[in-house]
């Protein structure tokens, strides 16, 4: 893994997302993923013209939706949510050119590609700034995209479980996205994934204090030494998380990158998902319902 040098010295606030067409967007060290190792992660290219173009990440909540950062759905310059039609949802790959030709609705061995047809960002999503606080921050920092056609289940398309609604952050979670493997490098269209250790609310506010304000529904990830972390492009991506004394080694979702400092030397901040598992699972079963 890359080392970077680290200073809050120097502390720009930045969502991770905002890319125009030509951007990069990365994970700070790691390596390379495996195909089918993180079956449900899930790119997003949200499309406003030739030049406004978001990209972000996202995580399978079932096969018709995903979860992923409310503001990879709001074009802040412009003040406006996405249009659902203009929303490609990519499944099934670690590789973002696999099967760059082949026509829509092909599936390319594993890959799938679909549209979205709903953006429900949690309600209370905002661009907030907080007393002593240098910028804007994105905050209830959540939402989901329902598909359709829906994904087909299989090896390579898995959807993940949320967090318990108890989880207390701990330990180290796996961060995944596509991206640069260092913050000058040039543009990989190759997932990637890092483990790296989490930091609760608390202590995370006490290193983001006079800069920005974290809340009890975010938590971050990094080191002091900087060298790994998510970085410009991969918002609303997953950090998986597990039980050290679970045998099954089985992982859920537990937090979806949101905002951080500028060049992303050390430090990201996360939406903490238990703290919206009902929310998630309300809207969700009110579509079913309906």
């Amino acid at each position: 893994m890359t080392f970077l040098a680290s200073s809050f010295a120097v502390f720009l606030l930045s969502v991770m997302v905002g890319i125009r067409a030509d951007d990069g967007m990365r994970i700070v060290g790691g390596e390379a993923a495996s195909p089918g190792e993180f079956p449900y992660q899930v790119f997003i290219e949200n499309v406003f013209n030739s030049t406004e173009i978001l990209k972000c990440g996202g995580a399978l909540y079932n096969q018709e939706y995903v979860v992923t950062a409310a503001h990879c759905m709001y074009f802040k310059d412009l003040g406006t949510y996405a249009n659902p039609k203009r929303i490609w949802i990519t499944a099934g790959t670690t590789d973002l050119e696999e099967g760059a030709n082949a026509p829509q609705g092909d599936i390319n061995r594993d890959k799938q590609i679909t549209r979205v047809v709903e953006i429900i960002p949690h309600p209370k999503f905002e661009y907030k700034k907080y007393e002593g606080d240098l910028g804007t921050i994105p905050t209830y920092d959540i939402a989901l995209l329902r598909m359709n056609p829906p994904l087909k289940l299989n090896e390579r398309t898995q959807p993940i479980s949320l967090a318990p609604a108890d989880y207390v952050v701990q330990g180290n979670g796996t961060v995944t996205g596509w991206g640069r493997p260092d913050p000058y490098g040039k543009w990989t269209k190759q997932m990637r994934k890092v483990d790296i250790p989490l930091v609760d609310w608390q202590q995370c506010a006490k290193m983001f204090k006079g800069y920005a304000t974290v809340t009890q529904d975010m938590f971050c990830s990094g080191t002091l030494e900087g060298g790994v972390t998510p970085c410009n492009g991969d918002s609303g991506g997953p950090v998986a998380c597990r039980y050290d004394n679970d045998p099954s080694g089985r992982s859920f979702l537990c937090g979806i990158a949101s905002f951080g400092p500028n060049r992303c030397p050390n430090y990201s901040v996360y939406t903490r998902v238990s703290a919206y598992v009902s929310w998630v699972e309300e809207q969700v079963q009110k579509r079913q319902t309906a």
